[in-house]
């Protein structure tokens, strides 16, 4: 039966949650294959309408992830979640063999969350990193934020001061992306003037004439 490894992490804390949770699901499926006749019925249709509500939210936030992150293999990857329901629900619309429904819904739920995170949802990941690795983020700083936020908890994190060509506006910047960016030499844009933020340190703050030589090495040709 699956269970849950770090190997099988997405770097994105709330789809990997749900990973986990359809892991349970998994459990609950084998748990009910040795019970009692006399119960057996109404646990697996209490287990297979929570399943059905459940698959779709993961989907639909799943599907939603790949979007924001112009993932190419999208088309690809939400025909294998409608081969999934399909599937799912053939199996679970014929009650007429308690025995064999329950038998059978293990079997596929066990195999094909493997299967699919391991061989559809890691290339997901695989994208992102290549991403990263090439320096090549195609982000702003509210849509980066809004991925870091999903992989990482960000929300206590000390925030770092950046500014842009927009006049006397600061961009706050959480500690993660300003550590990736400073790492990578890479930069994100700001969405009103499109231009990289650079990060306002104390010696900027206090030299004019050093904010006006970073002007010229970032901004002006």
């Amino acid at each position: 039966m699956v269970e849950w490894s770090p190997d099988y992490s997405i770097k994105n804390h709330h789809l990997d949650a749900q990973h986990q949770e359809l892991m349970k699901y998994v459990g609950l499926a084998k748990v009910i294959i040795n019970m009692e006749p006399a119960v057996k019925e109404a646990k697996l249709k209490l287990l297979i309408s929570k399943l059905l509500i459940y698959a779709k939210e993961h989907i639909k936030d799943e599907e939603e992830y790949m979007k924001r992150i112009n993932y190419p293999f999208f088309k690809e990857h939400r025909a294998s979640h409608m081969v999934f329901m399909k599937n799912l629900k053939a199996i679970v619309s014929n009650f007429n063999d308690i025995d064999k429904t329950s038998v059978k819904l293990f079997e596929f739920l066990d195999h094909w969350l493997l299967k699919h995170i391991l061989e559809e949802d890691k290339r997901i990941e695989a994208f992102r990193n290549c991403l990263t690795e090439i320096n090549e983020l195609p982000y702003n700083l509210q849509q980066k934020t809004k991925i870091l936020d999903e992989a990482y908890d960000i929300s206590n994190e000390v925030k770092h001061r950046y500014v842009c060509l927009c006049h006397l506006k600061v961009h706050e910047v959480c500690d993660t992306l300003d550590k990736e960016l400073q790492r990578e030499h890479s930069y994100i844009c700001c969405t009103t003037c499109k231009n990289p933020i650079i990060k306002l340190d104390t010696e900027l703050e206090k030299d004019e004439n050093k904010f006006d030589d970073l002007l010229k090495q970032y901004y002006i040709e």
